[in-house]
């Protein structure tokens, strides 16, 4: 068995594990108030 530490900030109630076909998939959602509001950055053409 393999045991890893968790960040901060993730929802430990909501992770989800599976094992298919020799691949490992984990997802770890964060909490809500750890994800960070999305932000529009304006791109600058070069004249």
């Amino acid at each position: 068995m393999r045991q890893v530490s968790l960040p901060d900030g993730i929802d430990q109630d909501k992770i989800d594990v599976s094992f298919k076909n020799g691949v490992l998939t984990v997802h770890l959602p964060k909490k809500p108030e750890a994800q960070h509001p999305a932000r529009k950055i304006e791109v600058k053409s070069a004249a």
